[in-house]
């Protein structure tokens, strides 16, 4: 059969669309190969949210394109900069987040490729579309495609457009399959969680019981929400995220903690929103996990909006941030914007990186000594076992000489890095 080089990049929605190409592609015969320079043909399942990512997936292009070889794109990039794609690889063909259906046939036309326009398509429901775990332990499940958001920095809604949920009955049955077959982690995933549902008179917070009243042994990640999402339903969400299948876990990507560079941005809330909805949850789901994104040198930024930045991350104190470098993407309003010198964000995002970096340290130093029971889902390369806590903390345990894959163990802590915590196995799990 025909080879083809897969590679995949940005968040749990595309490797969601990575693991249907996986599907597609062994359904319809073709091999999957690793050896980058004797493939039939390649597959970029691409990401535009940041230049730099970005930036990999045209080098990559480039090197494909010099081998004379046929690639695809998917994802999201062929929306967001399609221009850029051509220009690495003018013989590239490309499909959008929504059209996946169409690779085979696109696969065919390959042959005698003609130059494509991104096939643009209403989506069709995914969850119904074959599809190969990269993990048989975590199935990862879309809810929704698109959001309700008008965010100035984003390029996203360019590439997976309004929002389209999905019906909670094949929700449902996606999961209760995915138990079935093994599954320990169910990771709902979507543009923003919060919003589920609003374009189908259905609720995430329905859809959250439902999912939790299926029978097995399995922990539900939920993934991103949206803050002025998740305020309006903080109570009963905080109560679900009490229930012992939810892991204890919430991100809520705050992006700034000036309001005024929040309305530039068009996000729906406010810097005092956000603390309380943090106080809030905090108060109700005991040891919850608070991750967040900030975006730092977006281009009305003062000094003083960026030390309101620093005081909110001092006052949530959040165990998860993640900080990215504004870059001006296209087809965005704030891409209009004059952009701030690069050596004043660079010196902001020195200054939040280690600030970040101290209380991360601080938050795991408090699990020092302590015991956990973790699940073990994943073994890295060099042979460490994987797992999370009840509230989603990453554990690493070195050298153990049993097969843990798929096990609960109870774990002691006996060190940390900023990423994880190391842990070793406090007792025989056969007791």
């Amino acid at each position: 059969p025909p080879t083809i080089y897969l590679e995949n990049y940005g968040c749990a929605s595309n490797l969601f669309d990575y693991e249907i190409i996986r599907g597609i592609l062994k359904n319809i015969g073709y091999a999957f190969t690793d050896d980058f320079y004797n493939a039939d043909a390649y597959i970029i399942n691409s990401c535009g949210v940041k230049k730099q990512t970005e930036d990999k997936i045209i080098h990559r292009l480039k090197q494909v394109n010099s081998l004379g070889k046929h690639v695809i794109v998917t994802g999201c990039l062929p929306k967001i900069d399609l221009n850029a794609i051509f220009k690495a690889a003018p013989e590239a063909r490309t499909l959008d987040p929504t059209s996946l259906h169409k690779l085979p046939e696109v696969l065919e036309s390959v042959v005698d490729a003609k130059l494509s326009d991104p096939k643009l398509s209403h989506p069709t429901v995914k969850l119904l579309m074959p599809k190969l775990r990269c993990n048989r332990l975590r199935e990862i499940v879309q809810i929704s495609e698109g959001c309700l958001g008008e965010c100035t920095y984003c390029c996203v809604r360019n590439a997976r457009g309004r929002l389209v949920s999905y019906p909670p009955e094949l929700i449902i049955s996606t999961v209760r399959k995915a138990v079935e077959k093994g599954a320990k982690e169910i990771y709902l995933t979507a543009q923003d969680t919060g919003s589920y549902g609003l374009d189908i008179g259905a609720t995430l917070l329905e859809l959250l019981q439902r999912v939790v009243n299926i029978h097995g042994e399995f922990k539900v990640r939920l993934g991103m929400m949206n803050p002025d999402q998740a305020l309006k339903i903080c109570s009963p969400l905080s109560r679900l995220l009490n229930h012992d299948k939810m892991y204890r876990f919430l991100h809520v990507p705050v992006q700034s903690g000036s309001d005024r560079v929040l309305t530039h941005m068009k996000r729906r809330y406010t810097r005092s929103g956000f603390l309380k909805l943090v106080e809030a949850v905090r108060g109700k789901v005991g040891d919850v996990t608070i991750a967040t994104d900030v975006i730092v040198g977006y281009p009305t930024e003062s000094e003083d909006d960026f030390q309101e930045t620093i005081s909110l991350l001092e006052e949530a104190k959040p165990q998860i941030v993640n900080v990215s470098r504004y870059t001006p993407r296209p087809h965005t309003p704030a891409a209009e914007l004059p952009p701030l010198p690069s050596t004043t964000v660079t010196a902001r995002l020195k200054s939040i990186s280690t600030l970040c970096r101290r209380i991360t340290l601080n938050w795991n130093s408090l699990s020092l000594h302590k015991k956990y029971h973790v699940r073990i889902l994943d073994k890295s390369s060099k042979g460490n076992y994987v797992g999370r806590t009840h509230n989603y903390r990453r554990v690493i345990i070195p050298n153990s000489p049993r097969n843990l894959l798929g096990e609960s163990v109870l774990v002691k802590i006996e060190g940390f890095t900023e990423r994880y915590l190391i842990g070793s196995i406090a007792e025989d799990p056969h007791n």
